[in-house]
């Protein structure tokens, strides 16, 4: 079996990611998608595509991961 196609889906607070995705990896920016939720824009390349979700609200903070205690 041959890979024809990879396609990765991410989630951002905002457009950052996109953009450096876009510059780094000089991936064509195709038209975005709105949905009431938020924004997926599309990142392409040959076999690849990068989607990335833009939440109309943006996430809530997560709290640090602390270092985990030897066991």
């Amino acid at each position: 079996m041959t890979l024809q196609r990879v396609e990765v889906g991410l989630v951002s607070a905002d457009e950052a990611l996109v953009e450096f995705f876009a510059a780094v990896f000089e991936l064509e920016r195709l038209p975005a998608v709105r949905s009431g939720s938020g924004v997926v824009h599309r990142l392409e390349a040959p076999g690849t595509q990068i989607k990335v979700m833009v939440p109309s609200r943006r996430p809530a903070s997560a709290e640090p991961v602390g270092a985990a205690s030897p066991g």
